[in-house]
């Protein structure tokens, strides 16, 4: 019976915790590092979007020898980044390719939004043309009937 009683008052502690036991870390980046210059960061919650986008812009990135991931198993929502640099410090570059991962990707929202309000734009104009085009004909079509 004791037990019992000890197990309820541990899930009254843990009840806060609503994380299964095998779920990863709140914080959404941890750093493995031997150096500055080398350093693998696992993100938890991103996949190979994510991914190839980094792997891709690090490697555009001067002064990086090495920039690759991997998501050990579709089923972990985890994402490891391996990355090496050539003198400056590995989170420091990271911190920049994701800020230049940022500004490109609000460039790319808004040349989207631009374009769909220069969409919305062309359609009205041409709905109204079309009403009047419409109202004409039908004006020219009415002076007929009255011939």
């Amino acid at each position: 019976m004791a037990d019992s009683s000890s197990n309820n008052r541990e899930g009254v502690a843990n009840a806060s915790d609503t994380r299964p036991p095998s779920a990863p870390p709140d914080s959404s980046v941890s750093i493995d590092s031997v150096d500055q210059t080398c350093a693998t960061f696992t993100f938890y919650h991103e996949d190979h979007t994510m991914g190839n986008t980094l792997r891709y812009f690090l490697n555009k990135t001067p002064g990086v020898e090495f920039a690759g991931y991997s998501v050990p198993h579709p089923a972990e929502p985890k994402m490891n980044l391996r990355l090496q640099t050539v003198g400056p410090p590995a989170t420091d570059t990271l911190l920049q390719t994701l800020e230049t991962v940022h500004s490109v990707g609000e460039h790319v929202l808004n040349t989207f939004e631009a374009a769909i309000e220069d969409f919305k734009k062309k359609q009205a104009e041409e709905k109204a043309a079309a009403a009047e085009k419409a109202a004409a004909s039908k004006a020219g079509a009415s002076s007929m009937d009255i011939s």
